[in-house]
């Protein structure tokens, strides 16, 4: 279902990133460095936990950079200023449903068991 309406991975990630950065989006500062870096440090988290032979759906790398952007910017948002699944879903013309996004979201923390803790060495 989502995956004809998807472009290829790193085109859906370039635009969702300038989407964030442009003059209409309600999050016009841009995604914060800090978000994008906890984003892959979660998506590293991920890969090291799950087993090598995990297989997924082909829209799955799709619902793993959002449930990771997702929550990298609630673990980071300090004033309730993070994204959230609403307006995530609308930076992707909504072929995910907030719904979805949430589900995402769940399912991604129970993956990387809730290990959210980010320290600098």
């Amino acid at each position: 279902k989502y995956c004809r309406s998807l472009p290829p991975l790193t085109e859906f990630i370039h635009d969702l990133y300038s989407k964030t950065t442009s003059k209409r989006s309600s999050y016009r500062g841009g995604l914060p460095c800090a978000v994008k870096l906890f984003t892959l440090i979660y998506l590293l988290r991920l890969k090291s936990k799950l087993p090598d032979n995990a297989k997924g759906g082909p829209d799955t790398p799709y619902r793993l950079f959002l449930a990771a952007v997702l929550t990298s910017s609630k673990y980071l948002s300090e004033t309730g200023t993070g994204l959230t699944s609403t307006h995530l879903s609308a930076l992707t013309n909504s072929v995910y449903t907030p719904k979805d996004i949430n589900r995402m979201e769940r399912s991604f923390l129970g993956l990387i068991r809730y290990d959210l803790w980010v320290t600098v060495w």
